[in-house]
């Protein structure tokens, strides 16, 4: 199994292995993440095929990550993707649900079949949205 975690937040990428620890030990003996910081280059590892879960910044440098979900989706229907988006700024438009911006990311995401979370850090509605592509993944 193998994960791919395109972020150049830190924190959030400590966070996301923390759960992806939690979640897969208790199915996997082993699997794989690997980490890059732009759009450009998840789209370079998506391309090579070899991803089960793809994690993606929306805001993400070079390429965002809508752009490299409506690349990859449709040349990989086995890869599960999850968009996060976040604004350290909890009073800017990305923290309203109804705002256009958050509105055009969430037609986006379900339009190519991905989850979209919120948040600067990862929470409970991450840790979920992973188990849930797990899942999927396995029935596949």
């Amino acid at each position: 199994y193998s994960v791919l975690i395109a972020s150049n937040n830190i924190p959030f990428k400590e966070g996301v292995k923390t759960f992806l620890d939690e979640i897969l030990q208790n199915y996997l003996q082993t699997y794989a993440v690997k980490e890059v910081s732009s759009g450009l280059e998840a789209q370079i590892i998506l391309d090579k095929g070899s991803i089960n879960l793809a994690i993606l910044e929306a805001f993400l440098s070079g390429k965002n990550g809508l752009q490299v979900l409506a690349d990859s989706c449709q040349k990989l229907p086995e890869t599960k993707f999850i968009v996060w988006y976040s604004d350290i700024d909890p009073d800017s438009n990305l923290a309203n649900p109804n705002s256009d911006l958050v509105r055009e990311l969430s037609k986006a995401s379900s339009r190519y079949g991905a989850i979209l979370v919120y948040g600067f850090t990862p929470k409970e509605e991450f840790r979920e949205a992973i188990r849930k592509c797990f899942e999927e993944s396995k029935r596949n």
